[in-house]
């Protein structure tokens, strides 16, 4: 579904003088894909008697809004059920224009915008062995959607010196409320890789419905719960090489939906429910956060 590129070839550096190899690097690229319509949950209310059939897809662990279900059977949503445009690239031109189109692109006037944040690493793992090793032990992508699109940016080099300084003017920007599960812990993986990557405005959607201080909600309850869509998840595709460039259209559906799962939760949040108004819970958020070198420090301590 790939249908236009800029330059996606990868280029191979010669060999240095003693014989070693030298990381890979690749020039500059633009992709865009489709990822195609989520299904839609369908609640199965369970017989009086208690005793759930077994080809009921009633679970009485999810957590599901009613309204929300009953919104999307009547009239649901072209951000909930269609389908997500997907722009792949690490051109800082690209970023910046993307940034332009979608960064306020939400239905209500708002003093503050939001943005899904996800990030993806090569994991640690003894069975994988990174086409790029330079990518090794550090973010290999970062995802950024907002309800109606999704941006999969691939941190390759040495196309970063452009990136970055464009990603440390979002990531520091109070007025851009950055969402996601365990956002906390992906930004650090960022701060900790290049301290110029130094987010504020972030807001953990794992905490919305959580009955325990420190338990989280998973994003998958979350998008059933609140947006009424069944977001796939696989540990083949999450636990695969994500320093290969280009990523695989199965990487690329799956990082954008991550991202775009916390931007379509906020979405729905701030549009059926006057009380957490994005406003309120960007002003909310500024007032408790800690700053990065603070969830450093904290995190050293734990471990």
């Amino acid at each position: 579904r790939s249908n236009s590129i800029s330059d996606a070839n990868a280029r191979n550096r010669q060999q240095s003088d003693n014989g070693g190899v030298q990381p890979r690097y690749h020039s500059t690229f633009t992709k865009h894909y489709v990822a195609p319509a989520l299904p839609k949950i369908e609640l199965q209310t369970p017989p009086r008697s208690g005793i759930v059939p077994t080809n009921s897809t009633f679970d009485n662990k999810d957590i599901i809004s009613p309204s929300v279900l009953k919104n999307n059977e009547e009239e649901c949503l072209t951000f909930i059920c269609g389908e997500l445009p997907v722009t792949y690239t690490n051109d800082a031109k690209t970023i910046k224009q993307w940034l332009t189109e979608h960064l306020f692109d939400q239905e209500c006037p708002t003093n503050h915008g939001f943005l899904g944040v996800d990030v993806e690493s090569v994991p640690n793992a003894e069975w994988i062995r990174p086409k790029n090793p330079c990518m090794a032990n550090r973010p290999a992508t970062i995802q950024l959607s907002s309800a109606h699109a999704a941006l999969v940016i691939h941190l390759t080099s040495p196309q970063n010196s452009q990136i970055i300084p464009t990603l440390a003017s979002l990531l520091q920007d109070d007025l851009i409320l950055k969402v996601g599960v365990g956002i906390d812990d992906d930004m650090l993986e960022l701060y900790r890789w290049d301290n110029r990557l130094n987010c504020s405005s972030r807001f953990d959607i794992g905490g919305i419905g959580s009955t325990a201080k420190r338990n989280r909600i998973g994003l998958q309850k979350l998008a059933k719960a609140l947006v009424g869509v069944e977001i796939p998840k696989t540990k083949r595709i999450s636990r695969s090489d994500w320093s290969q460039v280009p990523l695989s259209e199965a990487q690329l559906i799956y990082a954008a939906r991550d991202a775009w799962a916390g931007a379509a939760v906020m979405n729905n949040i701030h549009r059926m429910y006057r009380q957490m108004h994005i406003d309120v819970i960007a002003v909310m958020v500024m007032e408790k956060e800690r700053p990065m070198i603070d969830v450093d420090v904290r995190a050293r301590k734990r471990r």
